[in-house]
């Protein structure tokens, strides 16, 4: 069936691409050719390169589009992503396995005297825990104007973070990447954080070498080695890119990552109890389990997820994930579970003060949170204590958020005044803080709200509905 492109909007973050631009019609992704890119683009589906690429899992699934117009034009259909992400919002292990996929890519496109003009984390998206390349824009020919691997680029926007996160400062690291958007973390910032150690030894190396090629080098023909050394920089030879990915992939892989843990990244097993040993389970695994069988959401956003136990139910449900904690260690521990158990989840690091709409862009330099991650239903369990007496949220302000996220569903839980740990936190009570009161700040979003049982007494899970 043919399709109208006069229908196809422009995608918010389409632009800049001289190659062509990404649209939007009936949630799906179309990218249309530059004329002057229509050969080269055919020429890449009609050698089977495009399907190599999907094949090796390098390359977002895409096909020709068949569209219903007079000019010639060249549509490609990309698979949709559900759930598009940012680099800064990534763990550790997420930005290796980003970077991997890149470099493969290109490895394989060298292969057929192809290239990457752009690599850089923003044409990276997760599907679940997979990454792939998005950009069809910057495949080029090796040797085209303007066209080339950047070793900079790379390095800045992975191997200058990865090493950052490896010295221990993943906070900062995701902050650099944030801020510096484009340009990523310069050597500068690198060497700052981490000591400069790999870098002091790098720079030493170079150094001798110099020295050395200074005293064997007559000064006479210092002009053509240094000629040389230009020529031999900026060479096009494809052994030559080829040893330079071999080399940033063995970087990449050298560098090890820890694995801290924090009070959420490390609950034991009664709070972490094994899906199928229903013997090991309170009411509340029980409850959200009845919920998620009886409602079947397509689409789950847990927010405050933890180690992601209720992530992880729900993708054994059928559902598409999408995990938020704050918790770094907690976020890493969840993507390495969905990974080895093939779960439809995409863990992520954010805030929940940076989620109210009335955040601008959330922090985000493209689409918010609150369109990027609507769902069918909304968990917020173990949550709401912990906004009002360490953030100082209102009911109000934490509804709000929930209701921006959920298309008809939200599952959040409300912790009275006996529980053991509440008390540790603050001198007084809210004189507000009680089950009615919260009931009432979710009638304002929600039209039903049924009170179910959770693990302890003066626990309750609510079951809101639009």
């Amino acid at each position: 069936m043919k399709i109208d492109i006069s229908k196809f909007s422009l995608h918010p973050l389409s632009y800049g691409d001289p190659n062509g631009s990404v649209f939007q019609h009936d949630d799906e992704l179309y990218r249309v050719i530059s004329e002057d890119q229509i050969d080269f683009y055919l020429e890449l589906f009609e050698r089977g390169i495009i399907d190599e690429l999907i094949d090796k899992k390098c390359l977002i699934p895409s096909t020709i589009a068949d569209v219903n117009i007079e000019e010639k034009w060249l549509v490609i259909r990309h698979e949709s992503v559900a759930f598009p992400s940012y680099c800064f919002e990534w763990c550790g292990e997420m930005l290796k396995e980003a970077a991997r996929v890149v470099l493969k890519l290109e490895q394989n496109l060298l292969r057929h005297g192809l290239t990457l003009t752009d690599p850089h984390p923003v044409n990276v998206l997760f599907q679940g825990v997979k990454p792939f390349w998005v950009d069809f824009g910057s495949l080029a020919r090796v040797g085209a104007p303007n066209a080339g691997w950047s070793s900079e680029m790379f390095a800045a926007h992975f191997t200058r973070p990865l090493k950052i996160m490896s010295a221990g400062h993943d906070r900062l690291a995701r902050c650099l990447l944030y801020e510096a958007n484009l340009n990523g973390v310069s050597q500068r910032e690198a060497e700052a954080i981490t000591d400069g150690s790999w870098i002091r030894v790098r720079k030493a190396v170079k150094t001798r070498a110099g020295n050395v090629v200074r005293r064997v080098v007559p000064i006479p023909m210092r002009p053509l080695a240094r000629r040389a050394k230009r020529l031999l920089a900026h060479s096009r030879d494809y052994s030559s890119i080829n040893s330079k990915i071999s080399s940033e992939t063995k970087e990449i892989e050298s560098i090890k990552l820890p694995q801290p843990t924090t009070r959420w990244s490390d609950y034991d097993n009664v709070w972490f109890p094994p899906f199928d040993s229903h013997r090991d389970w309170t009411e509340k695994h029980f409850v959200i389990e009845q919920i998620l069988a009886e409602k079947r959401p397509r689409t789950v956003l847990d927010l405050g997820a933890n180690r992601g136990w209720y992530s992880q139910l729900a993708a054994r449900h059928g559902a598409l994930v999408v995990a938020l904690d704050s918790d770094s260690p907690a976020i890493g521990k969840l993507y390495r579970d969905a990974r080895r158990d093939g779960l439809s989840i995409l863990p992520l690091i954010h805030d929940f003060r940076s989620l109210h709409p009335t955040v601008p862009l959330g922090r985000t330099p493209g689409v918010p949170p609150w369109e990027r991650f609507r769902c069918d239903m909304v968990f917020a369990l173990a949550l709401v204590h912990h906004l009002v007496f360490t953030n100082s949220l209102t009911f109000d302000y934490v509804v709000k958020v929930f209701s921006s996220f959920t298309d008809k569903w939200l599952v959040t839980e409300f912790v009275g005044r006996e529980d053991r740990h509440i008390p540790d936190w603050v001198d007084g009570w809210p004189p507000w803080y009680s089950l009615d009161n919260f009931i009432s700040a979710i009638k304002k979003e929600f039209k039903i709200v049924e009170v179910l049982p959770s693990n302890e007494d003066h626990r309750r899970l609510l079951l809101c509905s639009r």
